[in-house]
């Protein structure tokens, strides 16, 4: 199960130049592009390979180009693109998650079960996009592996309270669920995001606040 936002490579079919050719065949693998003109508008459009039914559509100029996961050819606005998989990367044709912040989730996790914790997870990254108004690329920080051998009960919580905290490492944002100060492994991740200067989203009966700041150490 995943909730992590995808990154889409697209190209604007702005015309049919050798320079928009050129992107259509090196970055979609398209081969030939073939721009005919509408017989209804007149318009020059990019026509797509025939699907398997035998249908044939266009892409009319000024939309974005792209692949899905089966390879088949899609097309959106810019717009449309940008609400669907975040603002493309700079400098390149590339929509999604490389651009977006990284949003560590910490939440009660003992006896929830992987699918109630993804729900929370998912939950979470929707309060925090709300609140900043941006898009968010969530840390993995649910660990599906077991403790080495011998190492079980208190001692195993702190096992996976360290691999959690190694993945804070990795946050721009830290985002804490209902309930997240009566969890020992909460607590302590919310010290180590306070004391190194990760900003703090703390949820508390369905309103989201920022603490004040610390003064962190060097």
């Amino acid at each position: 199960m995943s909730i992590f936002h995808k990154t889409i490579v697209a190209v604007e079919v702005k015309d049919d130049s050798p320079e928009t050719r050129e992107r259509l065949t090196s970055q979609l693998c398209m081969e030939d592009p073939v721009f005919v003109y509408n017989d209804t508008t007149g318009a020059l459009e990019l026509m797509l390979p025939r699907k398997d039914d035998g249908s044939i559509a266009t892409v009319p100029l000024g939309k974005w180009l792209f692949r899905n996961d089966e390879g088949e050819f899609g097309f959106l606005s810019y717009d449309e693109l940008v609400e669907q998989y975040g603002q493309p990367i700079e400098g390149t044709e590339d929509f999604g998650t490389a651009t977006s912040r990284k949003l560590f989730v910490s939440c009660p996790m003992k006896g929830r079960s992987e699918e109630v914790v993804y729900r929370e997870f998912d939950r979470l990254c929707r309060v925090a996009e709300a609140y900043f108004d941006e898009t968010f690329d969530v840390i993995e920080s649910f660990f599906e592996e077991e403790p080495p051998e011998g190492i079980t009960g208190d001692k195993a919580a702190v096992w996976y309270l360290g691999k959690s905290i190694s993945k804070i490492s990795e946050a721009d944002v830290a985002i804490f669920a209902e309930g997240w100060y009566d969890a020992r492994g909460c607590r302590v991740e919310h010290d180590v995001c306070r004391s190194y200067g990760i900003p703090v989203i703390e949820v508390e009966l369905h309103k989201a606040r920022r603490p004040e700041p610390v003064e962190c150490e060097s």
